[in-house]
């Protein structure tokens, strides 16, 4: 019995431990050309665990009746590091990479580019898991109210 404990304490340990590797970006678009850019295009999360990275946005789902505000997977990948930055490069089978994003170590803004022509640039903060989720999950509510507000009962 006492070492079926000692096994059982051990195997959660180690599980409850494993999310202390993972770093937390949390991105705004700096300076959006639209002002009126909803929240949902505005934020990026990244998840950067042992190189790889899972991108995830909050998408809006309007094909139902009633709508869906969630937070999605949106790419995932590699990243390397260089003396400077930090390269993120997606995981794709079908088609060619077309957009690259780097992510200056000192200043942490991310630069997205689409075959060589700039897009946008994001300012990025690192977090820890707990901001992370509360920042999504306020991201959402605010959604859910703006659609709840502008869209009642799916009348424009």
């Amino acid at each position: 019995m006492r070492i079926i404990f000692i096994l059982i304490l051990i195997f959660l340990s180690k599980a409850s431990w494993s999310f202390m590797d993972y770093k937390y970006l949390i991105c705004e678009i700096d300076n959006p050309k639209d002002e009126n850019l909803s929240i949902d295009k505005r934020f990026l999360f990244f998840t950067i665990n042992k190189g790889e990275y899972v991108e995830e946005i909050i998408k809006i789902d309007t094909s139902k009746e009633k709508i869906d505000i969630s937070k999605e997977i949106y790419k995932n990948g590699v990243y390397n590091f260089n003396d400077n930055s930090i390269s993120f490069k997606e995981s794709l089978f079908f088609r060619k990479i077309k957009l690259n994003r780097t992510l200056d170590r000192k200043s942490l803004k991310l630069t997205t580019q689409n075959n060589d022509r700039f897009v946008s640039n994001h300012n990025c903060s690192i977090t820890n898991i707990t901001d992370y989720k509360k920042k999504i999950i306020e991201n959402i509510t605010k959604l859910k109210e703006i659609w709840k507000n502008n869209y009642k009962d799916n009348k424009m």
